[in-house]
């Protein structure tokens, strides 16, 4: 069947001398990986500069839902990333939730809400000119919601600990070490009933920042099975101190 869709570049890998499996979350169909031939050829119709990390596409591609590997017909970059490609700091955000996302999302099905979940936060952060930093902390707490493990967003003067274990706030320090305390609790709580449009009010100084983030992913490490290293964390926290 042949039709179009949107999609997000996840991953790439070489495929031969010229070719590539390129696996890209679809607007329709899930994750698909596409077995794209000729890719590095001069006379390929679809050229490889399409599939950088987190790429937005517009494509036409022959649907086949037995199959392991789908053809790409055509593609175009949906949106041309612009301030990210020019910013060393969005370029290594980018390549990290590439990284985060690539690891945490297996949806071999159709998921409408997390497509623009991911799609509408990038376009977003690429047009955004300033007060970006809480981007990616934004981000990853809305992902978990899509995952299966947002966090309970009952936070009070009293339930002021975060049980990562738990994935909710409580007024009791629990036996294990798996929590965010008080006050990086209350940011954290701010952080994840924000949106696009009020987050960048919130403000976090850079150790909090920088917290928050390893807090975050210990989150993901608890929730997620076989969630593993993240390899650009250690790059992402030298290029935004």
């Amino acid at each position: 069947m042949i039709t179009n869709t949107r999609g997000i570049v996840f991953h790439l890998v070489k495929y031969g001398d010229t070719g590539a499996v390129i696996k890209v979350f679809t607007e329709d169909y899930g994750l698909l990986a596409f077995l794209v031939k000729g890719l590095h050829n001069k006379r390929s119709r679809i050229r490889s500069n399409l599939f950088g990390k987190l790429s937005l596409l517009n494509m036409s591609i022959s649907f086949h839902p037995n199959k392991n590997l789908q053809h790409m017909r055509e593609a175009s970059l949906a949106h041309n990333y612009t301030s990210i490609s020019q910013d060393i700091r969005k370029s290594t955000v980018l390549m990290f939730l590439n990284e985060m996302v690539y690891k945490s999302i297996r949806e071999e099905e159709t998921n409408r809400a997390l497509f623009q979940l991911i799609y509408r936060s990038l376009i977003w952060f690429d047009r955004q000119e300033e007060h970006f930093a809480n981007f990616h902390l934004h981000f990853l707490i809305a992902l978990t919601r899509h995952l299966g493990f947002f966090p309970a967003t009952d936070y009070t003067a009293e339930k002021n600990i975060f049980d990562l274990e738990e994935g909710h706030f409580t007024k009791y320090r629990p036996r294990h070490t798996h929590i965010i305390p008080y006050p990086l609790s209350q940011t954290f709580y701010r952080l994840a009933t924000s949106n696009l449009e009020n987050m960048p009010a919130i403000q976090v100084k850079r150790e909090e920042r920088r917290a928050l983030l390893e807090n975050i992913l210990s989150f993901y490490r608890i929730h997620l099975p076989g969630f593993h290293e993240i390899r650009s964390y250690p790059v992402l926290q030298t290029i935004l101190e």
